[in-house]
């Protein structure tokens, strides 16, 4: 994925705009997220994976997407769910008092 270090500044607009759509939208129009949320998400990703396998290619974009969902997501909804649990423990790190 060395092809991958210089990725082109118009592959970012779907990703700002996704940020932008959760930060702005439940503040102008609450009803309208609520109900849309999926679709816009939905949105938002489906116009960075188009052109990105444009660019790149329909392997580099698969494995691009399932890196992104094993590696960010589901880790990120596993560190959810283990409310026990804090990043220390998961880490393995043992904090010694003085």
């Amino acid at each position: 994925m060395g092809e991958l270090s210089a990725i082109p500044i118009w592959l970012c607009i779907p990703f700002a705009g996704l940020l932008l759509s959760i930060a702005v939208m439940p503040l102008i129009k609450p009803d309208w997220w609520e109900k849309h949320q999926p679709l816009a998400v939905a949105f938002w990703s489906i116009l960075f994976i188009i052109p990105f396998t444009a660019k790149y290619g329909i392997f580099t974009m698969s494995e691009t997407v399932l890196e992104c969902v094993v590696n960010d997501y589901l880790t990120f909804i596993v560190l959810l769910f283990e409310p026990d649990k804090s990043i220390l423990t998961l880490f393995e790190v043992e904090i010694v008092a003085p």
